[in-house]
């Protein structure tokens, strides 16, 4: 008779386990998966072929406004804060310096150069 009450303790057991399992998977968090944006998954691909998605990863804190994040990711389609640090950093990282060379380039070309139009 002790034989038949251990086992049923022993299946209580096993089934409150099996409940606070059950329950635990349906309020784990889902991973942010974002929208697909061309541009964004260019960029990333870029840095990462770069290299400069390898090593350890640090940590970065900071205040930023609502409205700019909300607007940030309205705009890429990241849903992540890490994901949207990561694609603005990597932005900055890939930023070329075009802007400066044409205005470098101002008064350099002559007047009266025929531009056939």
């Amino acid at each position: 008779m002790a034989t038949a009450k251990k086992t049923a303790t022993t299946k209580k057991i096993a089934g409150t386990k099996k409940k606070t399992a059950a329950t635990k998977k349906k309020t784990a968090r889902r991973p942010a998966r974002p929208e697909q944006n061309p541009r964004r998954d260019a960029v990333l691909e870029t840095v990462k072929r770069l290299g400069l998605l390898e090593g350890p990863t640090n940590r970065i804190a900071g205040r930023i406004r609502e409205p700019l994040i909300k607007a940030a990711k309205a705009r890429s389609g990241i849903r992540s804060d890490t994901d949207l640090l990561e694609y603005a950093l990597a932005q900055v990282a890939l930023e070329d310096d075009f802007w400066r060379k044409l205005l470098a380039r101002e008064g350099t070309v002559p007047r009266d150069i025929d531009l056939e139009y």
